[in-house]
């Protein structure tokens, strides 16, 4: 009976060992990745600080590029008017929507 205690006791000693080591290692991958993780956030703020001012920038952009737009859609329907009168002119006129197809 007195082996079987002393058995027992040294299992559960063991087994208490081993689960403090598994604990431990957990712990020590948790505190890696809460670093890691801190270093991003730390990357992620700094990127944000060095691309705020682009707003300022890029809103004229974007401006500009819809002001193009605009202009380029009215040049191609002149463009398709001036195409359908020369037809008409020279003859082969054909409507809008087959030349294009």
């Amino acid at each position: 009976m007195r082996l079987l205690r002393t058995l027992t006791l040294v299992y559960a000693a063991v087994l208490a060992s081993a689960l403090v080591a598994s604990l431990l290692a957990i712990w020590t991958y948790l505190q890696r990745i809460a670093g890691a993780l801190g270093k991003v956030v730390a990357s992620m703020a700094a990127v944000r600080d060095a691309t705020g001012p682009l707003g300022e920038y890029l809103e004229p952009l974007d401006a500009a590029i819809h002001d193009s737009a605009e202009e380029l859609a009215k040049a191609e329907e002149g463009l398709a008017l001036a195409e359908e009168r020369l037809g008409v002119i020279a003859g082969t006129h054909r409507p809008a929507e087959s030349a294009r197809s």
